[in-house]
């Protein structure tokens, strides 16, 4: 038994998950603090997660936003803000495209559009990937 205790400790699990998770909630401004910027960038180093939740897009500077690898968008943005956000996050779809995915996710009440930068991936809440 414990030969088998030993094998257990040694597995490798195959998922990561981080030592820290800090959590950053409707800073406003404060967001943009050379600080948030800094722990943005080098988190990852530290086994850490850092999860930013905003109202307002722009309380994020562009060199945050294309440091995040997912993005939950609910309803209710300008077409000004989600050009914003769609040229900051820099992806590999047309802006019309992301339009009518974000428009079809966020159509009812507390839906929202997923973004997975770092798959290329989008979904209707969580459930619903689209394929395109």
């Amino acid at each position: 038994d414990d030969e088998e205790a030993g094998e257990e400790k040694n597995k490798i699990n195959k998922y990561q998950a981080p030592s820290y998770i800090i959590v950053i909630d409707d800073m406003g401004k404060g967001c943009r603090s050379p600080c948030v910027c800094e722990l943005m960038k080098i988190h990852r180093h530290f086994s850490s997660k850092v999860i930013i939740s905003s109202q307002y897009i722009k309380d994020l500077s562009p060199e945050q936003i294309m440091q995040l690898d997912y993005v939950i968008l609910f309803g209710n943005h300008t077409e000004e803000k989600l050009k914003h956000l769609f040229d900051c996050l820099d992806l590999s779809i047309e802006f019309n495209l992301f339009l009518k995915l974000y428009h079809d996710a966020t159509q009812e009440k507390f839906n929202f559009l997923y973004i997975d930068r770092n798959n290329n991936k989008f979904r209707k809440n969580f459930n619903e990937e689209y394929q395109f």
